[in-house]
């Protein structure tokens, strides 16, 4: 039947997708489920609201973004199938994806750190493929993500028009904002209403390591300029804690399988040769094939005059190649000792030299976390939480209270110090006008050598700031204090 753009439910396009009641309905349009009859499978059908319809920019957008969208391939994403135009409906059509919403509300909802990051990471996956290909997803929510029977994490709704037609499309770092809501609805059990301020989970739920309060804080962060770049950074920090959780090793690797065959019993007995009765599983291969067992010693007997001798030219070959890669330090015995070793002269194994010490590996270092917008004792007390030190450095500004931290000189979710000191630079409340007298003051201390005569005072020939300095034969440079003194060299 011919659809009708005021009523999308029930119409049929092009003969083929049966639309359903809406699922979700904004200013952009409706998504439906529908009813694919061609290939007898559900689908979810995306059409674009009727009086964007009519706007050439609009359709030409949301069907480009459609076909962009086809190409991005990840398991953790939904397929786009199709789009088109029928009638006065312009659409585009959606894998169905199975499963629950991964986040419901109350604290029934709550889930353990480790499946709420474990959720994270499918979605930032997913996300990042997005990223790579040039675009974002612009509208995540809870409700658009499902957990499956398998217990992985898909995106199941993808928006096809990122705000108003021609409008400038959301960044990276609005991806990486809604995953750090998710996180928190995911441990919380409730949505979170965005805030002048990162949004901490611990608030809520006392106890939580601090490494995932610092992964919601730093991407929620009402700056942008402080969040993760996209969501392939973001997904590093996020396995990067959930492998430092209780149990977050990876599992060993399987044994090697054990042959299948006749001497099955015979393998198996050599690999647990320490176990009890080992010695009574071992068949006695002497007794059982003498004819075969003979011949083969007979055999290594002639053969080893000839693997001597070529043993012993080898021996011979490496060390005239080991004498020729030494270095030639010549007849000064002080060369000897600061000669840097040949690679062939080195006894470490290639584990040893590429990782000296295995316990100071990235996995185990520990995070920097978020502490832009707290007052300075929890800063202080967040860091020491973790065994880092506070610097403090104080600074005036004007859109801070006193005593709140304004930056840090590690960035959250960075790899701390390996002095273990970050330093917090504090507001002082807003910057107080100096009086002319003070002003004058520093203007004439500063810059100078306390061990010299300062000279005379700046007159009206004076220099600027860049300028040259008072003595036209001996200009100088400048020395950024505003006093005029040259410091060249007289």
């Amino acid at each position: 039947m011919t659809p009708s753009p005021a009523s999308p439910t029930g119409a049929t396009l092009h003969g083929r997708y049966v639309l359903g009641e809406p699922l979700d309905t904004d200013a952009t349009g409706s998504t439906h489920p529908a009813r694919d009859l061609v290939e007898d499978r559900s689908v979810a059908v995306t059409v674009l609201h009727p009086g964007l319809a009519a706007d050439p920019a609009a359709e030409h957008e949301f069907l480009g973004r459609a076909r962009l969208l086809a190409s991005v391939t990840h398991p953790g994403l939904a397929r786009v199938l199709d789009q088109g135009r029928d009638g006065g409906l312009v659409y585009a059509v959606t894998e169905h994806v199975e499963g629950e919403p991964v986040a419901g509300g109350g604290q029934s909802a709550r889930h353990t750190p480790r499946t709420a990051l474990s959720v994270a990471a499918d979605v930032l996956s997913a996300l990042q493929a997005l990223h790579s290909a040039g675009t974002v997803h612009g509208g995540l929510r809870a409700d658009c993500v499902r957990l499956g029977g398998d217990g992985r994490a898909r995106v199941a709704r993808l928006p096809m028009l990122l705000g108003a037609p021609g409008a400038a499309a959301p960044e990276t770092r609005a991806d990486v904002y809604a995953v750090g809501a998710l996180l928190y609805a995911l441990l919380v059990g409730v949505s979170a209403t965005r805030d002048d301020r990162p949004l901490r989970p611990s608030s809520a739920v006392p106890g939580l390591p601090p490494d995932v309060d610092m992964l919601v804080a730093g991407a929620t962060d009402p700056n942008p300029r402080y969040r993760p770049r996209d969501a392939g950074q973001y997904l590093a920090l996020v396995e990067r804690v959930l492998r430092s959780l209780p149990g977050g090793a990876a599992a060993p690797a399987p044994a090697a399988a054990v042959p299948t065959g006749p001497d099955t019993a015979a393998v198996t007995a050599v690999l647990d040769a320490g176990a009890p009765g080992a010695q009574a599983a071992r068949p006695d291969t002497r007794e059982s094939d003498p004819v075969v067992a003979e011949p083969a010693r007979e055999d290594s007997r002639r053969r080893l005059p000839v693997l001597l001798g070529a043993g012993a030219l080898a021996a011979l070959l490496v060390g005239a190649v080991v004498w020729a890669l030494l270095p030639d330090t010549g007849d000064d015995p002080g060369t000897a000792g600061s000669a840097r070793p040949s690679p062939a002269r080195s006894t470490a194994s290639p584990s040893e030299e590429s990782d000296p010490d295995p316990s100071t590996s990235a996995d185990d270092a520990v995070l920097t976390p978020h502490t832009i917008g707290l007052d300075r004792a929890e800063a202080v007390a967040l860091l020491e939480s973790l065994g880092l030190e506070a610097r403090i450095v104080e600074r005036p500004s004007d859109a801070a209270p006193a005593g709140t931290v304004v930056d840090q000189d590690v960035p959250s979710g960075e790899p701390a110090p390996e002095d273990g000191v970050v330093t917090l630079t504090v507001s002082s409340g807003p910057a107080e006008d100096e009086s002319p007298d003070a002003g004058a003051d520093a203007d004439d201390t500063a810059g100078t050598d306390p061990d010299s005569d300062p000279g005379p005072l700046p007159g009206p020939d004076a220099g600027t700031e860049d300028g040259p300095g008072p003595d036209r034969d001996n200009p100088g440079r400048g020395n950024g204090n505003g006093n005029g003194l040259g410091n060249g060299n007289p």
